[in-house]
């Protein structure tokens, strides 16, 4: 029984070590990050495919099949899934828990750099998603219009989109903010075929009238002595009836045609693709989501810090937490 021999010979010093070690413990206990569902699936990337008006035969034989061959020469690459559509192909790579999930961006984005220039050049760019636990919200937001507002729910959604994502994304601990549900707003040109032939233009010209007025060029740098001026030619238009002002060509008598003179401009929405109903009423959903490897009680506390400073910027807005998200 010697430790009970040392004990008693100095139990002041045995006491004060066993009360440390209860005290660290205690606040290592308390400091101990908790996650309800932690890190434990296998890192995987999933890759968006889109070929305009491609068939789901066309998308399987001449891009997915390619693009999963290329992505089974991975390293550390355990499964490959793909599902096809008309236009759309997904492909999902899953790699060993050993493989970090940056790597496996930058393998698999090297591997479709490498395949490029054999997929139909008229696909869109590739699109990369890291999928993991973290991709999950810790919680969905209902934002809607307070019953006595003029506010729209499309106006809302332009407001989620821009304004209150913006606040969030600033939030230490908050790592993305997914917004969906609702309405787009966009522009959309009537075009008057008869108009149209009357002038001798087809809607082709129309497009390129688009493409060539309505956007920003870069035109180099102004060097000065002490600073540098970058140019650019500014051709956006940012309100709707500028967009009247563009320049279609020029009629028989020399005239200028413009696209007011062919075209009804409206301000309307985009094609819904998602809706969202929040605490039992339409409204615009807002997923929280943490950093990987970071827990969700500091994500969750970290919203409701922010959380009433939105409420006091947005005094029209009802942005209440929804249990249960209700996408379709």
């Amino acid at each position: 029984m010697n430790w009970i021999s040392a004990y008693l010979k100095r139990p002041h010093a045995v006491t004060a070590l066993i009360l440390l070690g209860v005290a660290f413990g205690f606040i290592g206990f308390k400091t101990l990050p908790l996650n309800l569902f932690p890190d434990a699936n296998y890192p995987q990337i999933s890759i968006l495919l889109i070929w305009p008006g491609a068939s789901a035969e066309d998308m399987a034989d001449k891009i997915s099949r390619q693009v999963e061959k290329e992505m089974a020469t991975l390293d550390k690459s355990r499964t490959i899934k793909s599902t096809v559509r008309d236009e759309t192909a997904a492909v999902k790579v899953e790699f060993d828990y050993t493989k970090s999930l940056d790597a496996a961006v930058t393998d698999v984005n090297a591997a479709l750099n490498r395949i490029m220039p054999m997929l139909p050049a008229e696909m869109l760019p590739p699109r990369i998603f890291r999928v993991s636990d973290a991709t999950a919200p810790v919680q969905t937001l209902a934002v809607s219009p307070k019953p006595e507002s003029s506010l729209t729910l499309s106006k809302v959604r332009q407001l989620c989109d821009n304004e209150i994502q913006e606040v969030f994304l600033r939030v230490q601990g908050i790592a993305d903010v997914e917004v969906f549900g609702g309405y787009g707003p966009e522009i959309s040109l009537t075009i008057d075929r008869d108009r149209l032939a009357r002038f001798g233009f087809s809607v082709d010209n129309v497009i390129a009238a688009i493409y060539a007025q309505n956007r920003n060029i870069p035109s180099g740098l102004l060097i000065r002595k002490t600073d540098e001026l970058m140019i650019k030619i500014q051709g956006e238009r940012s309100r709707r009836h500028e967009l009247g002002d563009i320049v279609i060509g020029r009629s028989g008598e020399g005239s200028a045609v413009y696209m007011r003179d062919i075209a009804e401009i409206v301000t309307s929405h985009e094609q819904r693709r998602s809706f969202f109903h929040g605490n039992g009423k339409p409204a615009i959903g807002i997923n929280i989501l943490r950093t990987e490897g970071g827990n969700v009680t500091t994500t969750l506390n970290a919203l409701n810090n922010v959380l009433p400073d939105v409420r006091a910027a947005f005094p029209e807005l009802i942005c209440s937490k929804s249990p249960i998200p209700r996408v379709n």
